[in-house]
């Protein structure tokens, strides 16, 4: 199948998977919903990124443009209904004693979360958004015809996406390599990005692979990626408690009792993020073994890549 065909019936899908959770988004049903409708809109985002010269530059920008701001609006109640999710395993690193004097946090979370609730329920409901999904549908309904001067609009779509996942692929290994002990936070940042990037890639087209080949391959990047997200999360976390707590004196909601709780939370938290830091090397060394990498090239390496190209993957 062509890869302009083949790409907007996978972005079709996702647009399907995103319309399936705005009701219970609407009705603040399961925090899944939204989370599901952000995977289903990261994956979009990604694909249409990663894959150059499918579709006209021109209607990708604003198309862009729009998404971006879907991920921008859709963020402040996701994070939030992060928060509240763990927010038992947060009671749970207290002392008993300390575990009642984190109710406050609880209950500034629960206000944010009515708040960012409301505002995106806007959102779905506004002018803008009912735009773009009428744009999207004609974007993905457009004729093949119009868009097969496009370099790669009438390849195969296998060897598409063999290009694309063997460079990102190439990409997580030359930048984990570069990652030392000493190594700033930055850098396991940009590895998470590439590795969130090749996993929306290789979830995608799956299908094309087999899922018996390919789910080894996705088993190990997550192995990778789950340490790479927590190690991420928890210093967002803790600089996220930091804030509340600033928020929370501000309103004279922090009891002596509460600042020394969220205090020992955010230290705990702190010493996690340096376990997983730790943890790192282990992960990584797993991910770029020999067997591994075997099993990448034989699976995703196009039938033509420059030797310079082939060169990171020895």
């Amino acid at each position: 199948m062509p890869a302009t065909a083949a790409i907007a019936s996978l972005l079709k899908q996702m647009l399907q998977v995103m319309a399936a959770n705005e009701q219970g988004i609407l009705e603040d049903i399961d925090s899944e919903f939204l989370h599901d409708y952000r995977i289903a809109l990261r994956k979009t985002r990604s694909a249409l990124k990663q894959i150059k010269d499918v579709f006209p530059q021109r209607e990708l920008e604003d198309l862009q443009l729009q998404m971006n701001w879907l991920g921008s609006v859709t963020s402040p109640a996701r994070d939030i209904d992060v928060y509240l999710l763990k927010f038992p395993g947060y009671r749970q690193m207290l002392p008993a004693e300390l575990q009642q004097h984190l109710e406050p946090l609880q209950a500034l979370l629960l206000r944010k979360k009515r708040t960012a609730y409301k505002n995106l329920a806007t959102v779905l409901k506004s002018k803008r958004y009912a735009d773009f999904q009428n744009q999207y549908w004609e974007f993905l309904h457009a004729p093949v015809a119009q868009r097969a001067e496009l370099v790669n609009a009438g390849r195969a779509i296998k060897s598409v996406a063999d290009e694309r996942i063997w460079k990102v692929y190439k990409r997580a290994l030359k930048e984990g390599n570069a990652i030392q002990d000493d190594s700033p936070a930055e850098d396991l940042h940009e590895l998470r990005k590439t590795c969130k990037k090749l996993r929306y890639l290789m979830e995608l087209f799956q299908s094309l692979y087999g899922i018996k080949a390919i789910k080894p391959l996705v088993k190990e990047l997550k192995g990778l990626q789950d340490n790479l997200g927590e190690y991420n999360d928890l210093h967002v976390q803790a600089e996220t408690l930091k804030e509340f707590a600033m928020e929370m004196e501000k309103q004279s909601a922090l009891s002596p009792e509460t600042q020394q709780a969220m205090s020992l939370l955010i230290r705990h938290i702190e010493e996690l993020q340096a376990e997983e830091r730790a943890h790192f090397a282990n992960r990584f060394e797993s991910f770029s073994s020999k067997e591994v990498k075997h099993k990448f090239r034989r699976l995703f390496k196009p039938v033509k890549v420059n030797n310079e190209l082939d060169a990171c993957a020895s």
